[in-house]
């Protein structure tokens, strides 16, 4: 069996899943083996199943929204072909939940381990698992509130494991300081904030590549450039921006991504001069992207969203911003981002999606002083919230975890069980 200090799981594409990718390579810094389980939720193109990226090994697992006999066989053998096929099928359901959690005991139990890291609810049952009779340490790191977003019997029934097995978690991280303070009610001893932040050296990119970039867009001196990377859903208030920026010609928009609007999306952009698909951009690209824009855009829903979107952590387009000292447009009163916005004054604040509002924002990108000042705040913010201070708390979460006096995952869990 090969030994792996740290068994990392993510149900979802981790080599290109910022967090995830960052929180493996920061361990593998601090001086841990570390081998990460994941499912191929995302892309298009063929997988490895097994690589290597940063001195950090990856399993990626397909991702199966049903039971087959070939799919059991598989699973009962352990048997993963050498490449898996993405089926676009992105959604968490309580079927593809239980598959991937076998599929994680089932490779799990082939390794050694002295922590299991697991990321979200969904693989939890098998992480704590794991933890209980491998007797190692169980850190769930946690980015959505999952119970909320499916919402009634099954969000209640969700709800209820994730109070059971906070029982038996040594650590316990959250992305956003709403969900930090829920898992604190649900029963965790204690949170540690790390939210979606970023490694400030992705986005020290010259100025000159910045400008050639820009340059090659033919932007012209009274145009400003909007970016968009992220998920591609109504919960984004994305149709309401491309038909705000298809009027305005001087604005530009480049937008990119995957998720439930991408074809609406797409076909928008190829009909409309001053907006450019981008498609799917990797996770190494953002940088550069981000650096080019005036600002970025991120204005949550309300409505049958609302929900969900108050619960989710500051986004990634936040620390993104931050990193790269540009401005970004959000919705006011709803989620973090909002008060994050307000306080530092990083950024622009909009009431809603309406034209009338987005054209208001659009003037204050035309706003030169304004736009200096942003600029500036939001380079400050990124000297707070970055990857550095992320691993400095990871160290500290590991440090602690094996200089206290304290049971395993496994010992802790078991006797949660027995009381």
């Amino acid at each position: 069996m090969a030994k792996h200090d740290v068994l990392m799981v993510f149900n979802g594409y981790a080599p290109n899943y910022p967090d995830v990718f960052f929180t493996a390579a920061s361990l593998r810094k601090l001086g841990y083996d570390v081998l990460v389980i994941s499912s191929a939720r995302q892309g298009k193109d063929s997988i490895p199943t097994v690589q290597t990226q940063d001195n950090i090994a990856f399993i990626t697992l397909p991702h199966y929204t049903r039971l087959t006999l070939s799919t059991l066989a598989k699973l009962l053998t352990g048997r993963l072909d050498p490449t898996v096929q993405p089926n676009n099928v992105s959604i968490t359901t309580m079927v593809t939940m239980l598959l991937f959690n076998l599929w994680v005991l089932r490779l799990g139990l082939n390794h050694k381990y002295a922590v299991v890291h697991c990321h979200d609810l969904s693989p939890l049952p098998a992480c704590w698992l794991l933890a209980v009779m491998k007797r190692a340490k169980l850190v769930y790191h946690t980015r959505e509130d999952f119970p909320s977003r499916k919402g009634g019997r099954t969000g209640q029934l969700l709800e209820r494991m994730e109070r059971l097995l906070l029982k038996g978690c040594d650590a316990v991280i959250s992305t956003g300081t709403f969900l930090r303070q829920l898992l604190l009610e649900r029963g965790a001893k204690d949170v540690t904030l790390i939210g979606n932040w970023k490694r400030l050296e992705d986005f020290d990119i010259p100025d000159e590549v910045v400008a050639q970039r820009r340059a090659a867009l033919n932007l012209r001196p009274d145009e400003r450039l909007i970016v968009y990377i992220g998920t591609l859903d109504p919960a984004r208030e994305l149709m309401p921006l491309l038909e705000a920026v298809a009027v305005r010609p001087d604005v530009r928009l480049l937008i990119g991504g995957r998720g439930l609007l991408q074809a609406e999306i797409q076909a928008f952009a190829e009909r409309t001069p001053n907006i450019q698909w981008l498609g799917w951009v990797p996770m190494s690209e953002v940088p550069l992207y981000t650096k080019m824009a005036d600002s970025l855009y991120f204005v949550l829903s309300l409505g049958e969203f609302q929900a969900q979107n108050e619960r989710c952590p500051a986004p990634h387009k936040l620390f993104e911003a931050y990193a790269a000292g540009v401005p970004i447009i959000v919705r006011a009163g709803i989620n973090e981002v909002s008060e994050m916005i307000e306080q530092s004054g990083a950024g622009i604040l909009v009431k809603d999606a309406s034209r009338e509002s987005l054209f208001q924002a659009f003037d204050q990108l035309h706003d030169d002083d304004q736009m200096t000042r942003m600029r500036a705040r939001a380079r400050e913010q990124g000297t707070l919230y970055n990857w550095e201070e992320a691993e400095r708390r990871l160290r500290q979460i590991y440090d602690r975890m094996f200089t206290r006096p304290a049971q395993s995952a496994g010992e802790s869990a078991s006797q949660a069980l027995e009381g």
